[in-house]
């Protein structure tokens, strides 16, 4: 994010008037959820220093989400937990999609995909990758794809773990090298567990998020939301 996050963390950039912090804050609070945690590392202490748990990830500047993910360890082990990347934001009834759905691994993904990879890059395969379902059960995740036909939709960085989820996860981390492990990204894990056989539910939504990687997609998404009513990616609540 270049200078933007020279003296933040990538969560407290401003999108449409609010922090990206602030727009997850706000849909987690109006599905009925009120026991935030958050994994922190660089800047930590920028965060609001209040209402929420901290957990913090040492090795944060050489490690990788799992890693980060493995922090709320005790957390994840005694009760459901939805997960979410910091530099998401994303409508309300996406969390409740998930709070709804039965499984131990859940996870979203977004039918309506290339609607945001298209206004986001010029070629979408150079970022998209690869997604596969069958009866709602993940098949593949996370490869390059060499058509647009080939990906069904789009991860979100958005889950659902059960502690007997978590349980199956985290044995399986304790089998691999630490090197491995802390070099790991979700999707790179998702793809392991399937492997592993291991099920992972995913669920559709159409739309109503966005993801945030570059200060060219912040100009994206203002110029969508003042010169296109409905567009199709608007997380905003307030219909």
């Amino acid at each position: 994010m270049l200078r933007l996050t020279e003296k933040k963390p990538k969560c407290l950039i401003e999108l449409a008037g609010k922090t990206l912090f602030d727009w997850q804050i706000n849909a987690l609070k109006k599905t009925g959820i009120k026991d935030i945690a958050i994994v922190t590392g660089y800047l930590a202490n920028s965060l609001p220093s209040h209402e929420y748990r901290y957990l913090f990830n040492l090795d944060w500047a050489h490690t990788d989400m799992v890693e980060s993910l493995c922090c709320a360890h005790e957390i994840l082990s005694q009760q459901e937990t939805v997960v979410a990347y910091a530099d998401i934001v994303y409508a309300p009834e996406i969390i409740q999609a998930l709070l709804s759905t039965s499984g131990d691994i859940v996870i979203t993904y977004d039918l309506l995909w290339q609607d945001l990879w298209m206004a986001r890059f010029e070629n979408p395969l150079e970022d998209a990758e690869s997604f596969r379902i069958s009866e709602g059960r993940l098949l593949e995740i996370g490869k390059a794809p060499s058509y647009l036909h080939e990906i069904e939709g789009q991860y979100m960085g958005l889950l659902k773990l059960t502690p007997k989820g978590w349980g199956n996860i985290w044995d399986y981390l304790q089998s691999i090298s630490i090197s491995k492990r802390k070099s790991m990204n979700m999707t790179m894990l998702l793809q392991c567990l399937i492997e592993k056989d291991l099920p992972v539910i995913a669920i559709p939504v159409k739309g109503r998020w966005c993801e945030i990687d570059s200060p060219l997609d912040l100009q994206c998404y203002e110029q969508k939301l003042q010169g296109k009513k409905n567009w199709s990616h608007d997380w905003r609540d307030f219909y």
